[in-house]
């Protein structure tokens, strides 16, 4: 187990942004590889297609649109 840092003022804020930064990016990859094929049907990278998630969404689409 390793002892807790020994620093009383938190992390320093150059490790905040990159923290942050890694966060965001980590967050738009999902968004396009995952969220978007799933509710939207709309597929930028293929990889959507391939696990079956454009399917979902187009029929997700469908649906709404058939219930309007």
């Amino acid at each position: 187990m390793t002892a807790p840092s020994q620093n009383p003022e938190g992390p320093s804020l150059a490790s905040l942004r990159r923290a942050s930064l890694v966060a965001v990016v980590i967050a738009a990859v999902l968004v396009v590889t995952a969220v978007l094929p799933a509710e939207y049907g709309v597929d930028p990278t293929g990889i959507g297609r391939r696990i079956g998630l454009t399917q979902m969404g187009r029929l997700e689409a469908g649906a709404r649109q058939g219930s309007h």
